[in-house]
């Protein structure tokens, strides 16, 4: 089996452009979310705020956990996704401890994302880390309503 590694991601000015493509095309492909490259350059993710990216053997992404920093106790994840081939084999686990670990780290002790109300499985892992339901976007996404969940780490 193929070795992949979650790792800190740079600041998006710092990915290489094969690497911003990439992730573009993840995005698009498992979770419907389309962005220019320039709003993807834009976000404001750090390594302090948990960010990580999954590369294989060759330093292909094959995953991305994007969050920023809210507030001196608070993260806000921007993007969760791993490539479909990759999921359900514990990579999200393991993503989500790494992240919790380094935040922690920075003091942060407060998280919270918004997801696609369709997106069971999501929804079920983060009920499984820990998050919960805090209110519903009806306009969020354009084609679904959000979900906005908020946990302790």
């Amino acid at each position: 089996m193929e070795e992949y590694s979650w790792v800190p991601s740079p600041p998006t000015s710092d990915l290489t452009h094969g690497q911003l493509l990439a992730i573009r095309d993840l995005l698009a492909a498992e979770t419907d979310e389309h962005y220019a490259l320039a709003a993807l350059y834009s976000l404001p993710i750090s390594s302090a705020a948990g960010s990580l990216i999954l590369i294989d053997a060759n330093e292909n992404v094959k995953g991305v956990l994007w969050s920023m920093i809210i507030d001196e106790n608070t993260v806000r994840i921007l993007a969760f996704c791993i490539n479909s081939d990759l999921q359900n084999i514990g990579l999200g686990t393991q993503a989500w401890n790494e992240f919790a670990i380094l935040v922690k780290s920075e003091g942060k002790s407060s998280v919270y994302l918004e997801v696609k109300a369709e997106n069971e499985g999501a929804i079920n892992f983060y009920r499984k880390v820990g998050l919960n339901e805090i209110a519903i976007l009806s306009k969020y996404y354009h084609s679904s309503i959000g979900i906005i969940m908020q946990g302790n780490l």
